[in-house]
């Protein structure tokens, strides 16, 4: 079962992905991470997404979900 929800999970990822146009970035986990990623690439990243496992929040420019949010993005 596991197996089969984490094939969910990064077909899901995969999709978003594809339909992007190239000015969003998600990172899964680590919020510093996609700080530093961000910091290095502003001129073309517009948006922040973080997908974990915790409720829904907001901190300054980065939308914090959790996984079964992510077909919203």
């Amino acid at each position: 079962m596991e197996r089969v929800f984490k094939r969910k999970i990064y077909d899901r990822l995969l999709q978003w992905k594809q339909t992007r146009d190239g000015k969003t970035a998600i990172l899964i986990e680590v919020h510093t991470s996609l700080d530093e990623f961000c910091k290095k690439y502003s001129s073309v990243v517009d948006k922040r997404y973080l997908i974990y496992t915790k409720d829904l929040q907001k901190d300054e420019e980065v939308l914090m979900m959790p996984v079964y949010l992510t077909s919203l993005i």
